[in-house]
C-alpha cells in the first residue's frame, strides 16, 4: 500500500508505504505518481519534487532492510513514512493504491 498526502502545512508531499520491497515499492509507486498527478492538478513540478525525494529515502530503507534480513527468516511488518510529519488522523491521503493493512 502507498498513501500520498499533500501536507496542509508546507506544501510538501509525503508518502507513508507498508511495502517490504523495493520492487513493490517501486510498482506501486509508478501507479501512485500517475494517479496523484491526474487527481491533484496544480504544481506538478513542486509536488513532483517532492514525491521523488521522499521515495528515494524510503527506497533506500527498503534496500538497507533487504540486506539487513536477507540471511535469516525474519518476517517484518512495518510502515514508513517520508515526509514533514506523520499524517494526523484528520488528513486524508490524496492517493492510496495497494491494499489496506
Amino acid at each position: 500500500m502507498i498513501r500520498i498526502y499533500k501536507q496542509s502545512n508546507n506544501g510538501e508531499v509525503g508518502i507513508l508505504t507498508d511495502c517490504l520491497s523495493a520492487d513493490s515499492f517501486i510498482s506501486e509507486l509508478t501507479e501512485a505518481i500517475i494517479t496523484y498527478l491526474r487527481t491533484s492538478p496544480g504544481d506538478e513540478q513542486h509536488d513532483l519534487h517532492w514525491i521523488l525525494s521522499n521515495s528515494v529515502k524510503i527506497l533506500s530503507n527498503l534496500k538497507e532492510c533487504i540486506v539487513k534480513y536477507k540471511e535469516g527468516t525474519v518476517e517484518q511488518r512495518s510502515f514508513m513514512f517520508a515526509g514533514d510529519h506523520w499524517p494526523t488522523l484528520k488528513e486524508t491521503p490524496d492517493v492510496t493504491i495497494g491494499g489496506e493493512t
